[in-house]
């Protein structure tokens, strides 16, 4: 991430625990993430929270029966305006407590994504743009407080994708994601 860059991520409103679960998920493994409960908070008074400590991305993951099933992504700026910039659709999760994968012992410093396979190419980008992660180059130096999310096509269907994350001891780590359709609100 950016320095000083900051993330407050939370839910659409009465969240599910699966829901609430998975956010949890989330914080471990973004650099600069913090959630908070929604409650009856609006929009408008997230945004103005999220500023208050220093956050540049807001990070709402909407639910579907129960499930996670979209995670929008808005830029904050000053006066308590939110533009979304990048809203994701989440197809599946496997939280790590399902899985049995355990969660970084803390938040890592940097999360690099490796893209895979061309196909994923626009998922990279959207995380990138939204998250202000950093794209894995065929060399990087894994220090212990970096986590590298692994983007590659679901074999099942190569217009989706599947987000896992791996520590420097090439253990996995933390949830698998299955991702699809990506849509950039804003260019540029």
């Amino acid at each position: 991430m950016e320095m000083n860059s900051k993330v407050l991520i939370t839910t659409s409103r009465r969240p599910s625990p699966r829901t609430r679960s998975f956010i949890k998920d989330l914080v471990s493994l973004i650099p600069g993430a913090m959630k908070i409960n929604r409650g009856h908070l609006t929009m408008e008074e997230l945004t103005l929270l999220a500023l208050s400590k220093g956050c540049d991305r807001l990070v709402v993951v909407g639910e579907r029966k129960g499930n996670p099933s979209i995670i929008r992504i808005y830029d904050l700026q000053r006066g308590g305006v939110h533009k979304n910039i990048v809203s994701v659709k989440v197809l599946g999760v496997a939280l790590s407590r399902e899985i049995k994968r355990p969660l970084p012992p803390r938040q890592p410093r940097d999360l690099y994504v490796k893209v895979e396979s061309d196909e994923v190419v626009d998922f990279a980008e959207a995380l990138m743009k939204g998250l202000h992660l950093k794209v894995y180059v065929n060399s990087i130096k894994i220090r212990r407080e970096t986590l590298i999310g692994i983007l590659r096509k679901d074999e099942r269907d190569e217009n989706n994708a599947i987000l896992e994350f791996m520590n420097q001891k090439n253990e996995y780590v933390g949830p698998r994601i299955k991702l699809g359709r990506v849509r950039e609100m804003l260019k540029g």
